[in-house]
């Protein structure tokens, strides 16, 4: 009995066919907040997808914070509203499955929808993130890297986490010698003359690994079927 017992609490709990246990895993995700939590939430007709849950999570038993979602939940607009009532994790996953190649899983930070197609699954929730906002741009703004770093910082991304180990050393060094100086976060980064090429070059690196991926989706889905 007792090794049943043990056999059974090792099993990963059942929170829906999209949800992603590994990144929930990794992202240190509370899972007891999916479960025994539940959504009851009328929504009116004229709201998109995304508005919809996120008012349905925040007023829920546990309000549900959230991460990231995908911009494609902004579709549909609902044309007759729509209704959540039911466990946390049957809700999300119910969204979910209407769109393809859409997994959702939960961290530390809050609620993650994401789409990951299977040749973007070897990317980082940095590169997922990163890639697609300077996709196909060659340079990078000001503006948009100041943006992209409010969004980094507010998303819970570390800053150390996506440097060379050189830079980091810098950043150290830089400590010491100027106390007063805290280069803590991407937006302290970015506005440091000497600090923002390190930014730069992390974003850099993240579309470079996200195009590469993306071309090679696009190239699994026109090939073409052999019989």
């Amino acid at each position: 009995m007792k090794k049943a017992r043990r056999r059974q609490s090792k099993q990963h709990r059942f929170l829906g066919f999209r949800f992603d246990f590994k990144r929930s895993r990794d992202g240190l995700g509370d899972l007891d907040l999916l479960s025994y939590n539940v959504l009851n939430r009328s929504v009116q007709s004229g709201t998109s997808m995304m508005d919809a849950l996120m008012e349905a999570l925040s007023l829920a038993d546990r309000p549900i914070p959230v991460k990231f979602i995908s911009e494609k939940l902004r579709e549909p607009i609902l044309l007759r509203g729509r209704v959540f009532f039911g466990d946390a994790w049957k809700e999300i996953d119910d969204v979910v499955q209407n769109y393809q190649r859409m997994r959702w899983w939960i961290t530390v930070q809050g609620l993650v929808i994401d789409e990951i197609p299977p040749e973007l699954d070897s990317l980082s929730e940095f590169e997922r993130i990163v890639g697609p906002l300077v996709s196909g741009h060659f340079t990078i703004s000001v503006e948009m890297l100041r943006a992209i770093a409010d969004k980094l910082d507010s998303a819970g991304f570390k800053l150390k986490d996506h440097l060379q180990p050189v830079e980091r050393k810098a950043i150290a060094a830089e400590h010491q010698k100027h106390h007063s100086t805290t280069i803590h976060n991407f937006a302290s980064a970015v506005s440091n003359p000497r600090f923002v090429r390190m930014v730069r070059r992390a974003i850099y690196r993240a579309r470079e690994k996200y195009e590469k991926a993306l071309a090679a989706s696009s190239e699994a889905d026109w090939t073409p079927f052999i019989r």
